[in-house]
């Protein structure tokens, strides 16, 4: 076998539920892969990586540089995650699997072979949609700075690989976004070199239609004796040393105090604070509310800054709304219609959280099975106006 024996670091991607796609519509799943390995080439060769070859949907990339394949692959996932929102409505949208592993490898002017390249393929089959995992030797090979938002997932035996592999996981990525009252997303087009701009300067730390039943598994209401209008308590001088930033507003409500519900809000209330239960293909579910609360966002989460945005403003005591994923979703939106700037905080599984401030925030991307905690909050302490909360695929 000629070539050359070298150390490096070998990266595979692969599109989730290929084959499904394929078997639903082929030419539009081919349109959507081509669309997406265009992209990830560009972004391999912008990181001085080398594209080594196409697999059918996937992509097989080397790079002399550990820190330069981490790189590219957490731009990946995000230009991917950018596209999604930016894509003419009806498009299809793929998730991606990434894996990687650093080893002794053989290399000629066409091809990677080796070991090395056996285990980053299997490192990529073990990926949940939408993460990317690494191997131990990754992690040894980078300074911290860049896996210090990697959680261990731990040593898996992975297939027709002798000993066990230590892998990490860059979780799957959220993006923010503004909600839209036509809940499309915006036809703007989506140019590469707009993506590239985004991915490689971001470091990692319709008219409505009705729910269907059959698919939301239950809908109720949180027990929250507070609601519609909220118990709401101020203390001044606890938080008068606080610093404020642009947009979070440090100080207690001035506004008079809340006046009983009309009987066009108690009808409105009818789904406030609701809690869901959802599967697949629910296509939309809604809640109300008052936006606001007593707590400090950043402080209640015991976190100021998320990979989505800020955690601005001030949330309720218990979460607005309650959130059970009976799977996995590729895809899923979740965002707040209110006037005004608001801020959006969602709690997940293992209390990852996910924070947005802007005028009718969302939080899109991947959700994997499990209870999630919502909160909309207001810029300043205290009961704010009414929101409505929009949940689609």
């Amino acid at each position: 076998m000629s070539g050359r024996r070298a150390l490096a670091t070998i990266v595979f991607t692969d599109v989730v539920g290929y084959s499904a796609h394929m078997g639903q519509h082929e030419e539009r799943a081919l349109v959507a892969v081509r669309r997406d390995l265009a992209l990830m080439r560009q972004l391999c060769e912008h990181h001085e990586g080398w594209a080594v070859k196409e697999i059918g949907d996937a992509l097989m990339m080397h790079f002399g540089s550990a820190v330069k394949a981490v790189e590219c692959a957490q731009a990946i996932q995000l230009a991917i995650a950018t596209q999604a929102r930016q894509l003419p409505a009806g498009s299809l949208i793929l998730q991606h699997r990434i894996g990687m592993h650093l080893g002794d490898v053989l290399v000629d002017d066409h091809d990677v072979r080796g070991d090395g390249v056996n285990i980053a393929a299997r490192v990529q089959s073990a990926a949940k949609p939408g993460t990317v995992y690494f191997s131990q030797t990754v992690r040894d090979a980078i300074p911290a700075q860049y896996y210090e938002s990697a959680v261990k997932v731990g040593s898996r035996g992975l297939k027709n690989i002798e000993a066990p592999v230590m892998l990490y996981a860059f979780p799957a990525l959220k993006t923010a976004h503004p909600a839209r009252r036509t809940y499309q997303w915006l036809g703007l087009g989506c140019g590469v070199a707009t993506l590239l701009a985004i991915a490689t300067h971001t470091r990692f730390q319709s008219p409505t239609q009705p729910i269907t039943r059959q698919a939301i598994t239950s809908l109720g209401t949180v027990n929250r004796p507070e609601t519609p209008a909220r118990s709401i308590a101020t203390d001044a001088t606890n938080r008068a040393d606080e610093t404020a930033d642009e947009l979070a507003v440090s100080v207690p409500s001035t506004t008079a105090p809340e006046t009983p519900p009309s009987s066009e809000t108690a009808l409105a209330a009818t789904n406030d604070y609701a809690a869901f239960s959802l599967a697949p293909g629910f296509q939309q579910a809604s809640g109300t509310g008052n936006i606001g609360g007593p707590r400090l966002a950043s402080e209640a989460m015991g976190i100021a800054l998320t990979s989505t945005g800020k955690c601005n403003g001030y949330i309720d005591t218990l979460p607005d709304h309650r959130l059970t994923l009976t799977n996995d979703f590729d895809y899923l939106s979740i965002a707040t219609l209110a006037e005004g700037y608001t801020s959006l905080v969602i709690v997940g599984p293992n209390a990852e959280v996910w924070c947005a401030t802007d005028q009718n925030p969302g939080i899109s991307g991947f959700y994997e099975q499990g209870s999630y905690e919502i909160y909309v909050g207001n810029l300043s302490q205290g009961a704010g106006p009414r929101y409505e909360l929009i949940i689609t695929e």
